[in-house]
């Protein structure tokens, strides 16, 4: 039962695994003998209740005016009230929520966040067990799981059990996003290629130093840069946890961080380094790299499109690209980069108060059917998008506003559905932003990309205090290393306060996770 449902049951004529956990389909199914016509849109005159961790649209005043949530009524047939959080504090209004135990039909929440994840509240009695509701109600998310089995198992618990209907990526592309950005039109000038190794950054940072004048050749907002394996992945390690042949690793626990330190620190000393590292924010670095102070920098395709308006303005020939993540030697391809999986923004669960959890699966599965993808990606035909040789493009209005996600998400919200890969495409205005995510994505980073996996109640509760030491310790030790405060010779000491820390444990246990999920 803990094994994919892919490896299970033919592709056609399947009837998905039953659970262990308790069956709320059952009980509705008794309370509705009749079950609902699947065809869009459903006749029903019952209203489902939302809490939805996003947000309405800043251009009006409530969900009803929205032209997205007017049309999804009219598609599924179903009406929905909406409830959302106030700004940012979804954390806040969720455990309230949870802790008033008056609970709506429906969540959207990202449960992989939460101490014990979704297997706590299926068992706590807050959300139930869909693996009923996915066989009776919802053909279109289960054959979307049945044909990525990948995906599939990231989508369930350790016991097997589905939860929620999931925000997924539908294409590896949406996957990556940040990496290494240069001014290409400097490279350009001072005859360098781009740069591929850690000596080929050296000389390019140097001539940006001395030839460029660039008081800050290579900047970055804080020590998160290195998540990625920027720099540091040519050394075989990266900030954070990873697995490599099934074993969990934590970077800075590695003997290679050793390396990586010496070397950024060298940099440092010789003015290749922001001197301002340790404070940096995002507005700074814009500012950096708009102003010719910086020539190197570790951003996302967004920020080339940020960017890139202000630098022309300044510099009409300069231009901004980005590179592969650099390795040690030439023809080498770079063990990390950026990058996610296809599914880590949670999803919609049907909660335990839900009186009718036929209605609700067939609301969130009408988000994974072949129009309901479009819908959620594109809105409306002929208002917010136009088939052009089959391929949707966004109206001129999307195209060309400012902000693209303001004006898009009038008629789109890619959540509770499977994004595509050509809202992004359109989302990305200049050809280096595109170019961008095809170098970036150049790495074996999927081999050591650990998957969604969930701790137990008890190991997030034991994992927690330590990994915050664990963290504090690697970070200030880093900058103590690069701004000379501390020697090789203490790095020693510094394992052992990992140690201390309880690294070991923290490995023990995010490895018992790892275990759980390749046994699902």
């Amino acid at each position: 039962m803990k094994r994919s449902i892919a490896k299970v049951f033919p592709l056609f004529g399947i009837v998905l695994m039953l659970s262990a956990c308790v069956s709320q389909t059952t009980q509705d199914a008794s309370k509705n003998k009749d079950s609902l016509d699947a065809k869009y849109p459903l006749q029903t005159s019952q209203t489902l209740t939302i809490w939805d961790k996003s947000q309405v649209n800043p251009a009006y005043t409530s969900y009803t005016e929205q032209p997205y949530y007017q049309e999804l009524e009219k598609r599924t047939g179903i009406k929905a009230e909406y409830r959302f959080p106030t700004g940012d504090l979804h954390r806040e209004s969720f455990n309230l929520m949870i802790a008033s135990g008056e609970l709506p039909d429906i969540i959207n929440y990202d449960w992989l966040i939460l101490p014990g994840g979704p297997e706590k509240y299926v068992k706590e009695g807050y959300i139930v067990c869909i693996n009923e509701a996915l066989e009776k109600y919802a053909p279109n998310l289960t054959g979307y799981l049945l044909e990525n089995p990948d995906i599939d198992r990231m989508v369930k618990t350790d016991g097997g059990d589905y939860y929620c209907f999931p925000t997924l990526r539908g294409d590896e592309t949406l996957n990556v996003y940040q990496g290494p950005i240069v001014r290409s039109d400097w490279l350009d000038e001072l005859g360098l290629s781009t740069p591929e190794t850690m000596d080929d950054w050296y000389a390019m940072l140097k001539a940006f130093k001395e030839k460029k004048g660039a008081s800050a050749p290579l900047s970055y907002v804080n020590q998160y840069a290195f998540e990625g394996g920027f720099l540091a992945g040519s050394f075989g390690t990266k900030l954070g946890f990873y697995q490599q042949s099934g074993v969990i690793h934590y970077g800075p626990y590695e003997p290679q961080w050793k390396d990586f330190l010496v070397t950024l620190r060298r940099w440092y000393k010789e003015g290749l380094i922001d001197a301002d590292i340790a404070t940096i924010d995002s507005k700074m670095l814009a500012s950096r790299i708009t102003s010719g102070k910086t020539g190197a920098v570790l951003g996302s395709g967004g920020n080339i499109g940020q960017w890139l308006p202000t630098l022309l303005s300044y510099e009409p020939s300069s231009s901004l690209i980005g590179v592969p993540y650099p390795v040690l030697n030439r023809g080498e391809t770079p063990m990390f980069s950026q990058l996610d999986n296809s599914y880590v923004f949670g999803g919609a669960a049907i909660t335990s108060q839900c009186k009718n959890i036929e209605l609700a699966a067939r609301y969130l599965d009408y988000g994974y059917s072949e129009q309901g993808r479009m819908y959620h990606n594109f809105g409306i035909e002929g208002v917010s998008y136009n088939l052009v040789d089959d391929y949707p493009k966004y109206s001129d209005a999307i195209l060309g506003a400012n902000d693209f996600m303001s004006e898009a998400t009038k008629y789109i919200n890619t959540e509770m559905s499977i994004q595509d890969p050509r809202m992004y495409e359109q989302r990305l205005k200049y050809p280096q932003q595109k170019e961008a995510i095809l170098a970036w994505v150049k790495s074996d980073a999927v081999k050591y990309l650990i998957p969604p996996i969930i701790p137990t109640e008890e190991e997030s509760g034991e994992m927690t205090r330590m990994i915050n030491d664990i963290d504090t310790a690697v970070r200030e030790y880093l900058l103590k290393f690069v701004f000379g405060n501390e020697s090789e010779a203490t790095f020693d000491d510094y394992i052992k306060g990992l140690e201390r820390d309880g690294i070991k444990r923290v490995l023990e246990l995010k490895q018992a996770s790892l275990d759980r999920y390749n046994y699902r």
